[in-house]
């Protein structure tokens, strides 16, 4: 097996890793509240990285990649988008936002704003380095740019079921913005500009929800 074919296997190994941990991290420790049901499976995801050697080479898509002026307004406009439709989905389905509120971690001791900006910097890091990360690098590696992107992006609508928004329309939403945020890190070569855009959208939801919740 040559060396490309060599790291095509185990960048798919790590994508399939990180899955059985997002299965089985649940059935051990129960139901957790955000942010754990993402970040303690990331969590033992590196640490196996770290002592598998082999597996560092699944690694390539873990850097900022490359901000120019296109790719900033691409950005920008990535989040006047996505802001927007957040705004509508709150005036149109107001019953449907008050239900997503329930789940935004504010209700602590904590002040609003250090909730908020806590919420959007972790939350879409987390969704970054899995499915921009790790699981379209592990798709792209089988099936090609294309069908990882749509496909990844397809899970990330459906893992947002029960997210913000939620329901059919949120797995809608979340799997259009999965996509472009997808091709924003295959145009880009890295993660810096969708994280930017999610964090903007993050703390959009944040904003726009707290009344509600």
């Amino acid at each position: 097996m040559g060396d490309a074919a060599t790291a095509a296997s185990w960048r798919a190994l790590h994508g399939g890793l990180v899955l059985v941990l997002l299965l089985v991290v649940p059935q051990i420790f129960g139901p957790m509240n955000w942010p754990l049901p993402l970040l303690v499976p990331l969590t033992l995801d590196g640490l196996i990285v770290l002592c598998v050697r082999p597996l560092r080479r699944s690694l390539g898509w873990l850097r900022a990649g490359h901000l120019n002026g296109r790719s900033l307004l691409a950005t920008l406009a990535t989040i006047l988008v996505s802001s927007a439709a957040l705004g509508l989905f709150t005036r149109w389905f107001p019953q449907d936002a008050a239900e997503a509120a329930q789940q935004l971690p504010h209700r602590t001791t904590l002040p609003l704003l250090v909730c908020g900006a806590s919420f959007a910097l972790v939350n879409a890091f987390l969704e970054e380095m899995l499915f921009r990360g790790i699981l379209l690098d592990a798709l792209e590696s089988q099936i090609g740019p294309l069908w990882a992107l749509l496909v990844q992006g397809v899970v990330f609508g459906v893992a947002h079921m029960h997210g913000v928004p939620s329901g059919v329309t949120g797995v809608i939403m979340a799997a259009i913005y999965g996509c472009w945020l997808g091709l924003l890190r295959q145009w880009t070569r890295g993660l810096l500009a969708p994280y930017l855009a999610h964090v903007c959208a993050d703390a959009t939801i944040f904003v726009l929800l707290i009344p509600n919740g």
